[in-house]
């Protein structure tokens, strides 16, 4: 008995391990999506700007 209790207890760390990572993983690659989508709305914003003072001229 007091093997199976030995398994579960490793399984059980090891999933709340494995976990952990993926949440610092997703969270790191979250953070750089949502940093490259403002700075391509930034540069979109940036070209419009500048073809709209290109037609007043």
């Amino acid at each position: 008995m007091e093997f199976w209790t030995l398994i579960w207890k490793i399984l059980f760390i090891a999933s709340i391990v494995v976990f952990a990572g993926m949440a610092v993983w997703v969270t790191i690659g979250g953070y750089q999506d949502i940093k490259t989508l403002l700075q391509r709305l930034q540069d979109q914003s940036d070209a419009r700007q500048i073809n709209q003072k290109d037609e007043e001229i």
